[in-house]
């Protein structure tokens, strides 16, 4: 592995652990009161980064265990003569803190701490050389430990497992040379504090001292009713054996496929897609966790702690939302009490509508973020962009549609502002006549007019009309054929605003809406004001006739009623 940066402790590092999501933490040796430190590779190409370093009040880094993974990844650490176990947690997956360490006898953990999945890391199997191996959980408390004379106590290293509908400790590493190169199993199920040997290996008959009874253990659950155990002993060597489980019921897992392709997905889109999970054994098989890397584009029905029994199919949904445009490759990790599953997660994502440009509210000195900026509106005729701010005062601002920059304000003068808003809302014609309104509820609903962006403001239209205008204002035709189209919160009609010399406006027609408050922000023109598209929130947005007559209403789990 790169060794980037690795520095410090009496040792640089001393014990390697592998998470569930192929994650390799690997820890140095501090003394008491000495700094302590995680490495962590996201995978066997990656660069180490720190994932921990912090003062620790016991001397820690003889042993070192890890359960679970990515944001529920948990790391114990402990050693000689210590009287705790640093317990360290993390948030993101990546970076961890110390949380409240577990108080133990002096030295209980020196050698071995090993998670029990079944209880999602709250308990622990630990031992050391001098002290009795221990079932304990994570308050301290001894729950089980085994007689001195069943299992000795002079092991360094244990493992916990299960399988075959039994549950085993493993052990390894010892001084003394008629166990030093062995590996033991016994089956704990019936009794924790006199359990019973189911196997036994040697390394070799050759036993080169080791004096301080240093080594580890790991252990991978296969398919086929096995498990392999790996064995290290400093000074002697590696191996591994392969352990029958015992010839009862066991669960077999079966997924329907090992990769899931999403495909092209927009951003803003969400894609899913299923996977299952069949028992065909004829003992429960138990989902101990389900990890992702990438939890901003991926996410998973499966959160762990499930029971599949036997015969039985688990569907899992996989979701793929894409924070940003570009390839995605993620697995889902799934862990089992009969061995470790990837599914490969691949999808890209493109912008359905590519960003020209962007105007941040907090970037200019008029748009800010006090919902005084409230409307948008094209011109075909000069390709800007008019906005209404009340940022300082009223403006009405001319934006280059095809760069963002700010061209220039509109002429404001004799505007002196009436209503419940003073100008809110903006619209253009296709020959460049720029129109601008007033929020009003009871009072004069005034309408402004430009005739072109170097024009001089003049008063359109004044008048009351009934409810609250000003809230929604569009615009259809040009010249002498110019329609507004008015409305606002809770009214229930949408008002027409013509004129006979494209000057001057009055109400020409009035178009009962659906229901009140249906055209509160949303009322788009179509063939000259014959059709409309109208929307509001909590509202489904419709497509209605001139009259009225509704001649579509969207399904709003397709097109959202906001």
């Amino acid at each position: 592995l790169d060794m980037t940066g690795v520095s410090g402790g009496i040792f640089l590092l001393n014990i390697a652990k592998a998470a569930a999501d192929g994650a390799i933490y690997a820890c140095n040796l501090a003394l008491a009161n000495g700094e302590f430190k995680v490495y962590r590779w996201a995978d066997e190409s990656a660069v180490p980064t720190v994932a921990f370093t912090g003062i620790v009040a016991g001397r820690s880094g003889d042993a070192m265990g890890v359960y679970g993974s990515g944001a529920n990844t948990v790391i114990y650490a402990s050693g000689s003569g210590s009287t705790e176990i640093v317990r360290l947690t993390t948030t993101d997956g990546v970076n961890f803190t110390a949380d409240t360490p577990i108080s133990v006898a002096a030295g209980l953990a020196r050698g071995g701490i090993s998670a029990i999945p079944e209880s999602m890391g709250s308990e622990l199997w630990v031992n050391g050389t001098g002290t009795a191996t221990s079932h304990i959980d994570v308050n301290g408390n001894v729950i089980a430990q085994t007689n001195g004379g069943v299992v000795a106590s002079s092991w360094f290293s244990v493992n916990y497992f299960a399988g075959g509908g039994s549950k085993f400790i493993a052990v390894a590493a010892n001084p003394g040379a008629d166990l030093g190169n062995k590996i033991q199993v016994y089956d704990i199920t019936d009794s924790e504090t006199d359990p019973v040997l189911y196997a036994t290996g040697e390394l070799s008959f050759a036993f080169n001292g080791n004096a301080n009874a240093t080594g580890d253990l790991a252990y991978r659950m296969n398919n086929d009713g096995t498990v392999t155990l790996f064995q290290l002993v400093t000074n002697n060597g590696i191996a591994s054996y392969d352990v029958e489980l015992p010839g009862g019921a066991i669960g077999v897992p079966v997924f329907s496929t090992n990769e899931l392709i999403f495909g092209e997905v927009p951003l803003g889109g969400l894609e899913t897609l299923s996977f299952s999970i069949e028992n065909q054994g004829a003992a429960d098989v138990q989902i101990l966790s389900a990890t992702l890397s990438d939890t901003l584009s991926f996410s998973s029905t499966l959160l762990g702690n499930e029971l599949i029994q036997p015969d039985s199919t688990l569907l899992v949904m996989v979701a793929f939302a894409p924070a940003a445009a570009g390839t995605f490759a993620d697995s889902l990790v799934v862990t089992t009490n009969y061995g470790t599953f990837s599914i490969a997660l691949n999808g890209s994502a493109y912008e359905l509508y590519p960003l020209d440009w962007r105007v941040l509210a907090d970037s200019t000195d008029w748009f800010g973020t006090n919902n005084l900026v409230r409307t948008i509106a094209y011109s075909q005729a000069t390709n800007h962009l008019y906005v209404v701010s009340r940022v300082g005062g009223n403006f009405v601002k001319v934006l280059d549609a095809e760069t963002g920059e700010l061209v220039k304000d509109l002429d404001m003068t004799g505007f002196t502002g009436t209503g419940l808003i003073h100008l809110n809302m903006a619209a253009a014609t296709t020959d460049g006549v720029i129109y601008a309104a007033n929020l009003a509820q009871g009072g004069d609903f005034v309408l402004y007019r430009w005739e072109n962006e170097d024009a001089m403001l003049t008063t359109a239209f004044s008048g009351i009309l009934d409810g609250r205008v000003g809230d929604v204002i569009s615009v259809s035709g040009h010249d002498h054929g110019t329609e507004i189209y008015v409305s606002g919160n809770g009214n229930a009609n949408a008002f027409v605003l013509g004129t006979t010399d494209g000057v001057t406006f009055s109400v020409t027609d009035t178009i009962p809406l659906p229901e009140a408050d249906a055209a509160r922000f949303g009322l788009s023109p179509v063939m000259d004001g014959e059709y409309f598209f109208i929307n509001a929130p909590g509202k489904a947005p419709r497509y209605i006739k001139r009259s009225g007559e509704v001649v579509y209403a969207f399904d709003t789990g397709l097109v959202s009623g906001t």
